[in-house]
């Protein structure tokens, strides 16, 4: 079995690492295992799971359990683009179409055949599509599973030789003291030439695909979106495989769902890094998936790759922040010793017929805390205490739920306590779980997230929600432009749109997010209207396609990197007065490309 079998097999699990070799060949046989590196010191490990442990946070560290991320679209929808001032820079005097600038997308697919991916000539605005769920080609360069394929691009020679210039901008000799003989030069053309036309024999082209390569339209939608922003850009896609078996089962998430993993985002954006390198164009990364799984505070592997990602020169990452707003899977509390009364009670109301669900409880130090259970029909687990490196499972009497427990005291990336519960066939009703806080005189903040909507069966919601750090991971970040998303109809704030903390000192790093808001509700794309926060991602990404088209193409801030973008579009949001700003709705204000221009001019 190679590599690419393993990847794609069932039976082996991937494990994210910011991997010491020697590590890894003590953890995992190389005949059993293999190695995806990704950079910036990370990578996957591949690996049998005859020699893995069952998955729990005891076992593992939490950052090397991929987590799984769900799409970010919400139902099927008039809303102008005009709301994002796109419209308008594209015409003179700015003329904006996001000329000579990448746009890369992980999301479901493509339609390639659609001709909102085509240009006046014929060619394609699609550069490059790798399929991750296909493996009847050749898998892009340096990595070990999917198939790669092409469009009619100027761009396309230069991706299949690797380096330099087109064939048709190569000079025949060089001028200067090194110049070398004409017939060197031509023997070496020929020779180049030659390996090109190998190359292109070997190559797939989107315009031989027949088939649909996005059957969910999810990325399709996105796509068109960004690109009626930047015309002129070229399209990246990554169509992501479905997360495994074994992560759906630990997460408890429902076969039917779409969910992906961790490890295949983060090769994705391994690979938009690549072409974007290979080409030296500026890229946006627009991040359309999203997860209540993690910190809500940056402090994943992912969250590591996309910080190094961003601090690159023309590099911006537009990141969604999610649909959870109005979803009650979100609890916090503050415990303020009070005699006898260390703890807090969260109530979660549970639907018939629920699979099951997963549970996290993030507490701030310096506090410790532990749990106890009571199930609907009031039978009790009693404050349990810690057991390092044990999962504690807890099999109720009268119902078939099984609850399954780990408690991680320091979460290395964070520093917070951990707590996580899976919930296996639960029963329906109120689960009661009362957090204490083991010291009595500290006081003590938590936070907990049950799974975004799309992760359970049934519904299932906190019966005291705050509607507050409702953005999915990882838009917490701070080296990229966060949204939120809007009626632009009527200009109202979207009830479904994560919100970020709210400044009353029940958050950890006090964090300030989001950084816009973009228009998200009935938005036209080429799949009819579509709401959600991942059509507000591709709206913002678009504008940041023209911006870096005047920043870098243009020359006029070649070196802005993303966390730059970032404040040139905090500075041009549209607010309101009398206002006070950042919010945890709005952030710096509304979207506005124009209103950067309107800035920079004075």
């Amino acid at each position: 079995m190679d590599c690419r079998d393993r990847i794609v097999s069932q039976d082996y699990v991937e494990i994210l690492v910011d991997y010491d070799p020697a590590f890894i060949r003590e953890f995992a046989p190389q005949a059993a295992s293999c190695f995806q590196p990704l950079g910036d010191g990370l990578g996957i490990l591949y690996v049998s799971s005859v020699y893995t442990q069952p998955l729990s946070i005891s076992q593992y560290r939490y950052t090397y359990i991929p987590k799984c991320y769900g799409l970010l679209q919400i139902g099927l929808g008039d809303v102008s683009y005009e709301q994002t001032g796109s419209f308008r820079a594209q015409n003179p005097p700015l003329s904006l179409t996001g000329k000579e600038v990448l746009i890369g997308m992980i999301d479901t697919g493509i339609r390639p055949s659609l001709s909102v991916f085509q240009r006046e000539d014929g060619s394609s605005r699609i550069l490059a599509l790798w399929d991750q769920t296909d493996e009847s080609g050749i898998s892009p360069e340096g990595f070990l599973y999917g198939s790669q394929y092409l469009g009619d691009t100027l761009y396309r020679e230069r991706l299949l030789i690797g380096s330099g210039q087109p064939q048709q901008s190569r000079p025949l000799k060089e001028s200067g003291p090194a110049q070398q003989s004409t017939f060197v030069q031509d023997v070496r053309q020929e020779q180049e030439d030659s390996q090109l036309q190998e190359l292109s024999r070997e190559a797939q082209y989107l315009e031989n695909i027949d088939r649909n390569l996005d059957t969910i339209g999810h990325g399709t939608a996105a796509a068109s979106a960004a690109l009626t922003c930047a015309p002129d850009a070229y399209l990246i896609m990554v169509k992501c495989r479905q997360a495994k078996q074994y992560l759906r089962e630990y997460y408890e998430i429902p076969s039917a769902a779409d969910a992906y993993a961790e490890t295949d985002i983060m090769t994705g954006l391994a690979y938009l890094r690549n072409i974007s390198d290979k080409l030296g164009l500026p890229m946006v990364i627009c991040i359309t998936m999203g997860t209540n799984m993690g910190s809500h505070a940056s402090h994943s592997l992912l969250d590591r790759f996309l910080t190094s990602l961003g601090n690159r020169r023309g590099m911006s990452i537009v990141i969604g922040g999610g649909n959870e707003g109005n979803q009650a899977h979100h609890f916090s509390a503050r415990i303020q010793p009070q005699g006898d009364r260390t703890y807090e009670d969260m109530e979660i109301n549970v639907a018939e017929n629920t699979q099951g669900f997963f549970l996290e409880i993030w507490g701030s130090l310096p506090a410790i805390y532990t749990i106890s259970l009571r199930s609907p029909d009031g039978e009790e687990i009693p404050r349990i205490p810690i057991r390092y490196g044990q999962t504690q499972e807890y099999s109720f009497i009268y119902s078939q739920t099984v609850v399954r427990l780990d408690y991680l005291l320091v979460e290395r990336a964070s520093a917070q306590q951990l707590i996580t519960l899976r919930f296996g066939r639960p029963l329906a009703g109120i689960w009661t779980i009362r957090v204490y806080m083991e010291q009595t005189d500290l006081e003590g903040v938590f936070h907990a997230w049950l799974p975004i909507a799309d992760f359970v069966n049934r519904p299932i919601s906190f019966l005291r929600p705050d509607p507050y750090a409702t953005m999915t991971e990882p838009s917490y970040l701070a080296e990229s432009m966060s949204v939120t998303y809007y009626d632009a109809a009527n200009g109202s704030f979207a009830i479904d749109s994560g919100r970020g903390y709210e400044e009353d000192g029940l958050q950890f790093f006090g964090l300030q997010v989001p950084d816009l808001s973009a228009p998200g509700i009935n938005v036209d794309t080429v799949l009819g209207k579509r709401s959600g926060s991942s059509i507000a991602t591709a709206l913002a990404g678009g504008c940041a396609a023209q911006f870096l088209e005047w920043a870098v193409t243009r020359q006029r801030d070649p070196l802005v990197n993303s966390k730059g973008v970032r404040n040139y579009f905090i500075r041009g949001a549209v607010r309101e007065s009398g206002q006070e700003y950042p919010l945890p709705t709005w952030g710096y204000g509304k979207l506005s490309l124009t209103g950067v221009f309107d800035v920079l001019r004075g």
